[in-house]
């Protein structure tokens, strides 16, 4: 995996230009080449975010904060039932997932707060020894930041929605801001719900009720409720103190340890659609207020005024006139480090790309700096490392190199004792205790995002999965903590052929698929024949014949199969999407998907095959491929996330779309009896979001699962009516699942809580 990411570090800058688009968002949208098959597995695009955008105008967050609400009131109905299954998470805990930021008060260093981007908060009791969630009763999981209050620390103030702007993997934006006056133990939403996400808080040093907040806004459309919220009476009121454009929010924000009327702010303008991305800009900069926010001057002297991008910022606490600023541009490229020893009234530049890149051209994802508390000559720089000075900023020393695991998001210095430093980073948590020469990974916490899970065939103990940068997973359900990477990047999909388990077939993102003949120990290239111009998405679809298993199906922007376990492919269908013209030629678009994301194979006749895509075409072949229908001409013009055949009846059929547009009712559900000459839309009560997966129960084929965006429903499809399953679940998004026959255990894949597992014999 690291020689992998190292391998993209290098090669990365030369490619940039190809992914992240600089247009204002006022522009005609950019038109975007297919990337080539090289390319692809190189660049993080936002394929899985992509799925829930597809609407220009975003997401409505009405109807999706209603869902989530639903989704609350559902697992308060279900926690007062006694005869229902609960599920039962089943690790890893030992791999971890992405941090976005942690927090501990000076007077009570042994406990730790961790925020997970999509898993909630944990509390850290001894310096990691117990662990705790503490945010799985609210509506979002996904957290943007944390603080305590300076001058109480049982007052806590957690921000929602993900801050990070995201490449290839997801960031879910949140539903406001929440408070506990009991460490924990209790919430209370306080507001800013249309803020959608949080980069920063900072509480007074002197007063709990004074707070501020640092708003992106939404990622996906403009929106005004973005950039600096102050409240004095703990969050009862809300006053936007600075607000500069509707695509310019707050990511970073600093107040004086001595004089809290003096705070800093950085300031990002950020736009991202469909067809295009611009993170950066003019409105880019950093801001000075002296009168506790009430009014804001931009800092200029000494900075850069142009091509700028993210900004992160830090404070010396003993010596606070010392401030440093570390800058992207407006590509994600590495920038800059700068520097004040007077408050901000004059910077200078103490490093540029000397000896490298911090950023390995996507600072977008990360962005922060932070300063030793006593001596101010001592800096860290988060970026696809950690870097440290102790020379002011002259020059740097790589402090993670193969010790820990890549893209730095967080880290809090020990005031007590600034050789022991917290690290959250795509991997979870780690310590040093001798200022970053070594580190210690915690295994402790269920944060890991997973696209995917499998059943191992003969053995429902042993489970596999995709992750969201961490690999494809091998663990066992009665052990959490001895989870093992076996494929690195980001993880897709896993396949195990059942009348073979030592062969087994896995993918990474943009389509890389390889095969392991001895379980999983070694693998090797498994796309001879593969054109390597076709367009792949970010999980691309590949499954298994469920008649013959030495068949494989494998999708692109058209379908191939195999005959032979992989070891060569054929292609057996044109090009379905509306990229292409019926002689194979590329339509000028500026979507830059036009892959399959789905693939279903009758279970009791393998010529019947139905596919759909990211631009919503659904085809349907009758004879093995020779001749294709188009069957959704009817269906919503939006991602198709699953297609499922009833395994007893070829004719029925089941499609789930993911994805909002503007004015819409959400994500559907579909079912045809006639092998989609006709469509009937079964949504019924289902919660207004995004729909990722569907499995037909082979012992009981009127009974449909189906995970969403904030957990699993299942119901009888006769009678269209749909409840949450079992209890026990926090509202997480769950990508895949997968049941195991035999013992009728259903394991769910969640993107963020990884892997939990339910006894559907109960």
């Amino acid at each position: 995996m690291r020689s992998i990411l190292k391998y993209i570090a290098l090669v990365i800058p030369f490619i940039c230009i190809f992914f992240l688009i600089s247009c204002t968002h006022q522009q005609e949208s950019v038109q975007v080449e297919m990337p080539t098959k090289k390319e692809k597995k190189l660049k993080p695009l936002p394929g899985f975010l992509q799925q829930r955008i597809a609407g220009v105008d975003g997401v409505d967050y009405a109807r999706y904060r209603k869902a989530l609400q639903q989704a609350l009131e559902d697992r308060a109905a279900n926690r007062e039932k006694t005869d229902i299954p609960v599920w039962k998470s089943v690790g890893p805990e030992n791999i971890g997932g992405r941090i976005t930021d942690l927090a501990i008060h000076p007077a009570d260093e042994e406990t730790i707060y961790v925020a997970g981007a999509s898993g909630g908060v944990f509390k850290l009791t001894e310096m990691g020894e117990n662990m705790t969630p503490i945010f799985d009763e609210q509506m979002s999981l996904s957290i943007g930041d944390i603080a305590i209050a300076p001058s109480n620390k049982e007052v806590l103030y957690v921000g929602t929605g993900e801050a990070n702007a995201g490449g290839g993997s997801i960031t879910y934006d949140g539903v406001g801001l929440f408070k506990s006056k009991d460490a924990g133990d209790t919430w209370t939403h306080i507001g800013l719900e249309k803020t959608r996400n949080i980069g920063r808080i900072v509480v007074d040093p002197k007063d709990a009720d004074r707070v501020y907040v640092a708003a992106m806004g939404s990622l996906f459309k403009d929106n005004p409720e973005r950039g600096i919220f102050r409240s004095v009476d703990g969050g009862e009121n809300w006053e936007h103190v600075l607000g500069i454009t509707d695509s310019t929010g707050c990511i970073d924000l600093l107040v004086h340890p001595t004089q809290p009327n003096i705070l800093y702010a950085s300031m990002w303008e950020r736009v991202r659609r469909p067809d295009r991305r611009k993170y950066g800009g003019a409105s880019s900069g950093l801001y000075r207020s002296k009168d506790g926010g009430t009014t804001w001057e931009p800092m200029t002297n000494g900075l850069p005024t142009s091509d700028l991008g993210r900004i992160g910022i830090t404070q010396c606490k003993s010596q606070p006139n010392i401030l440093y600023a570390i800058f992207a541009d407006e590509s994600g490229d590495f920038k800059g480090i700068f520097k004040t020893v007077n408050g901000g009234k004059k910077w200078f530049q103490v490093y540029d790309r000397q000896l490298f890149n911090m950023y390995a051209s996507y600072g977008w994802w990360f962005g922060n700096i932070r300063v030793d508390p006593h001596d101010p000559d001592v800096i860290y720089a988060l970026g696809l490392d950690v870097y440290k000075s102790e020379d002011g900023g002259l020059s740097w020393k790589n402090m993670s190199q193969i010790k820990v695991h890549y893209d730095q998001h967080a880290m809090h210095i020990l005031e007590s004792n600034p050789q022991i430093l917290l690290l959250g980073n795509d991997g979870g948590l780690y310590l040093s205790e001798n200022g970053g020469e070594e580190w210690l990974h915690y295994p402790y916490l269920p944060i890991t995002q997973f696209y995917t899970c499998r059943f191992h065939p003969n053995d429902p103990n042993q489970i596999f999965g995709g992750s969201q940068d961490n690999g494809v997973l091998h663990g066992f359900s009665v052990k959490d903590n001895q989870w093992k990477m076996m494929y690195d990047g980001d993880g897709m999909e896993v396949l195990i052929d059942p009348n073979n388990p030592d062969l087994v077939y896995a993918s990474y993102q943009y389509g890389t698929f390889s095969r392991s003949m001895d379980g999983g120990k070694t693998f090797a290239d498994a796309t001879w024949g593969i054109s390597e111009d076709d367009p792949t998405n970010w999980n691309t679809p590949v499954v298994m014949d469920p008649i013959n298993t030495e068949v494989l199906y494998y999708g692109t922007n058209r379908l191939y199969r195999s005959n032979n376990g992989a070891a060569s492919w054929q292609s057996i269908s044109p090009p379905f999407t509306k990229l292409y013209k019926s002689n194979g030629s590329v339509v000028t678009s500026a979507i830059v998907y036009g892959t399959l994301t789905t693939i279903a194979i009758a279970p009791s006749n393998s010529q019947i095959i139905y596919i759909g895509t990211d631009d919503g075409q659904v085809f349907a072949t009758f004879d093995g491929g020779q001749n294709w229908e188009d069957i959704g001409a009817t269906l919503p013009d939006k991602w198709v996330s699953r297609i499922i055949v009833d395994p007893f009846q070829p004719s029925r059929v089941y499609i789930a779309f993911s994805g909002y547009r503007e004015g819409d009712e959400g994500a559907y559900l579909f079912q045809t009896d006639n092998r989609g000459k006709s469509w009937k839309n079964i949504t019924a009560n289902l919660p207004k979001a995004p729909l990722n997966d569907l499995l037909i129960d082979p012992a009981q084929a009127s009974q449909l699962y189906i995970a969403t965006d904030v957990g699993v429903y299942y119901g009888n499809v006769q009678e269209q009516k749909w409840h949450l399953l079992g209890k026990g679940l926090p509202i997480v998004p769950v990508t895949d699942m997968d049941l195991h026959k035999a013992s009728r255990q259903l394991a769910a894949a969640t993107y963020g809580r990884s892997i939990y597992r339910l006894d559907l014999a109960k």
